[in-house]
């Protein structure tokens, strides 16, 4: 099969979806990101030397892996991006067993990611790739409104940030030249939500020193002098204070 035309024509057809997409909220999830990732696993598959086949499953199931979004409803974009992937290849001619592999790679990119072969690795960390770059704190910010703007409510920054540093943790990349090439830039973008986590704790809880204590006066202390000077005295009846005698 001619892989170099049916590249240029899932390319075109990628295009076109995301074009008329009916999903304005897509800050995140746009045709940016989708480019990001193609670029991504076009540098990984070279990485490897896949042959011509090979290459083509990689490369339309990084086009069409967030195509799923181009619906107004974008739960269970992975499965409905593979189902427009397997439609649109199937027109075109490409045998089954390519499609299913097409769609496996699609399917590979739900978190938490679980890539099998080779393919859905490359996939999956051209999907992930930003973490281990300078974009992630923009890429990040984008994350972020997209959710607020799917679910019609603010989301705090602390909050963010905690679900942020859980995903850094927890993420692996399944390639070893991605783990090679990504990995100590993904743990300098963790380390710096970690840090400004720990400001942020730090400026909320006062140290010891700067808490004010009340002064604590003993039970059977007498009382100050200013203390008995403003008890009023009701003197007796007919009797005034003379000149020099105190208030008392």
């Amino acid at each position: 099969m001619d892989y170099h035309s049916l590249s240029e024509q899932v390319k075109q057809n990628a295009l076109a979806l995301f074009n008329s997409a009916q999903n304005g909220q897509l800050l995140y999830h746009d045709l940016a990101h989708t480019e990001g990732v193609v670029k991504a696993a076009v540098q990984i598959s070279n990485h490897y030397q896949l042959n011509d086949h090979d290459f083509f499953v990689v490369y339309a199931a990084a086009w069409f892996h967030d195509t799923g979004y181009s619906s107004p409803n974008s739960s269970n974009h992975e499965q409905r991006g593979a189902e427009k992937a397997a439609a649109y290849l199937s027109g075109l001619g490409v045998d089954e067993a390519t499609i299913n592999q097409v769609k496996a790679c699609i399917q590979a990119t739900n978190v938490p990611q679980t890539p099998v072969t080779l393919l859905e690795k490359i996939v999956c960390d051209a999907d992930m790739f930003h973490l281990g770059t300078d974009e992630f704190a923009e890429r990040n910010k984008l994350m972020r409104k997209e959710c607020e703007a799917n679910q019609h409510e603010a989301i705090s920054k602390e909050e963010w940030r905690k679900g942020s540093i859980k995903l850094l943790q927890s993420h692996e990349f399944h390639t070893d030249y991605c783990r090679l090439l990504l990995n100590a830039k993904k743990q300098e973008n963790l380390n710096k939500l970690l840090q400004k986590q720990n400001e942020v704790k730090t400026v909320e809880k006062p140290t010891e020193k700067s808490i004010e204590k009340p002064v604590e006066k003993p039970v059977d202390a007498a009382p100050s002098i200013t203390e008995i000077t403003a008890i009023p005295i009701d003197l007796p009846a007919g009797k005034k204070s003379k000149k020099g005698d105190s208030t008392w």
